[in-house]
């Protein structure tokens, strides 16, 4: 495994103000918020498309897919605006130059009481299914992030994750392992392993601390790299669900990442 090297691409998820720290930081591309982006006029996503082009680093993914007011399951939801948003997330994100599109959504997905739990899975598989379609015509891989249960009660682990992606049946269409939302739903850093022909993305953070992980000697961060790069070699490695604090912080997050691949043998 050490003996063949591969290129790990680093990113952080985080909002578009944050695009020049990342930049000087040597980060190598952003994860920006899909709604951010897709709600936006054509006036500011012109705008924000010709900044990153000037910034020195990338939007290689995107994140955080639905809109916050959006309601994507139960009997009373508007399929024809959730189709056409579909739509616009997934061109502007091509045009952005993304490759992975995630899509987690907890609340937005979050099905209805009383309302069947297997319809709301076909609903948001289908629509799935209609993102994957779309963004396979671009070489775009979409991916499903599993959501603790405190968030979430449909799809909350990496198990009901792959009976998704095996719903879907999309080469393009797989999930991904974040440590956070594991730690929240009891799956541990066997189940990549487990799962691995499913997943195709990786966030972290310092779960105990809510921040940047900055100890390049972290035995679990390290654990959990050797463990997604061994099934998804050259994988995207993402910061995510912590607040992005100074250049010099991010810096050594970045020094730590590489040095948790090292480790990994990788």
């Amino acid at each position: 495994m050490g003996l063949n090297k591969v290129a790990v691409r680093f990113g952080v998820c985080t909002g578009s103000e944050k695009i020049s720290q990342l930049a000087e930081a040597g980060f190598d591309y952003i994860e920006l918020p899909a709604h951010s982006f897709t709600l936006t006029d054509e006036k500011e996503f012109s705008s924000l498309c010709k900044e990153i082009s000037q910034s020195g680093i990338v939007c290689e993914a995107s994140n955080f897919f639905y809109p916050l007011d959006y309601r994507v399951t139960g009997s009373d939801i508007d399929t024809k605006k959730i189709y056409g948003y579909i739509v616009k997330a997934v061109e502007r994100a091509v045009t952005l130059g993304v490759k992975n599109i995630t899509i987690g959504s907890g609340p937005q997905r979050k099905v209805p009481e009383g309302f069947p739990m297997e319809d709301a899975f076909r609903q948001f598989g289908d629509q799935i299914k209609y993102a994957g379609e779309l963004a396979a015509k671009h070489d775009v891989m979409i991916t499903v992030e599993p959501i603790r249960p405190e968030s979430t009660n449909l799809v909350t682990n990496l198990a009901e994750a792959a009976k998704l992606v095996e719903y879907v049946n999309l080469p393009n269409v797989k999930t991904m392992a974040d440590l956070n939302q594991m730690s929240g739903a009891g799956d541990t850093i066997d189940m990549v392993y487990e799962y691995g022909a499913y997943i195709k993305h990786l966030h972290t953070i310092d779960v105990k601390n809510r921040c940047f992980p900055v100890d390049p000697d972290d035995k679990e961060q390290i654990a959990l790299v050797k463990a997604y790069l061994s099934v998804n070699p050259g994988g995207r490695i993402t910061i995510e669900g912590a607040p992005f604090t100074t250049v010099e912080n991010a810096r050594l997050c970045l020094t730590a990442l590489k040095n948790y691949v090292k480790e990994a043998g990788f």
